[in-house]
């Protein structure tokens, strides 16, 4: 909830949050979608400045008005998928050695 109405870059691990305004910028001024309507992953960073993987999407929505220009940010946390992940690398590699 401390999240919300805030910069996603304020979470962006990586080195992504200082580029995070400039993809922005450049959806802005040119329409070229970047990363606008992508789901990527990237890492984030907690509170406590540890980070952890992400999947981030970023859309424009429609404002009441007609005059601001909204964004939304999704943020599924990978950790446990990627941490799966990893348990079934290293059985296929034990198995393999077998």
């Amino acid at each position: 909830q401390e999240f919300l109405g805030r910069n996603i870059s304020i979470i962006c691990g990586g080195g992504h949050g200082a580029h995070h305004d400039k993809y922005l910028q450049r959806y802005l001024e040119t329409g070229e979608t970047g990363v606008i309507g992508k789901n990527r992953e990237l890492m984030a960073r907690r509170k406590d400045g540890s980070e952890f993987p992400i999947s981030l999407g970023v859309v424009e929505v429609d404002s009441f008005d007609g005059d601001a220009r909204l964004f939304t940010g999704y943020v599924h946390d990978l950790t446990e998928q990627k941490q799966r992940e990893e348990t079934i690398r290293v059985r296929e590699r034990l198995l393999e050695g077998i």
